[in-house]
């Protein structure tokens, strides 16, 4: 939807205000979603809500304190770094 959107903005020359009505959505949603696509170009048509990062392999932290946030990265990257010694220390004993 958010495609067809952007494209009869800048193809058809349809005003905000005749997409909102087209899409039944409000004319902020609208405009808020050709901006996007101004800046961010077609990255910005994809839903990035919910379940959904960046990078898959990253958990989300719901937490707004700063500290939190910084636990959480620190643990995983306590969490990585036992992994990778796991796999060194492995690969080790295959090569002895």
């Amino acid at each position: 939807m958010k495609k067809q959107l952007v494209d009869d903005f800048i193809n058809k020359d349809f005003s905000l205000r005749e997409l909102s009505n087209k899409y039944k959505i409000s004319y902020s949603a609208a405009r808020s979603i050709c901006l996007k696509y101004e800046i961010y170009g077609e990255a910005s048509l994809y839903k990035t809500s919910g379940n959904f990062t960046k990078n898959r392999n990253e958990k989300r932290i719901n937490s707004l304190d700063p500290k939190d946030k910084e636990i959480a990265l620190l643990k995983k990257k306590i969490k990585d770094l036992e992994m990778e010694t796991d796999l060194l220390k492995k690969l080790n004993e295959l090569l002895d």
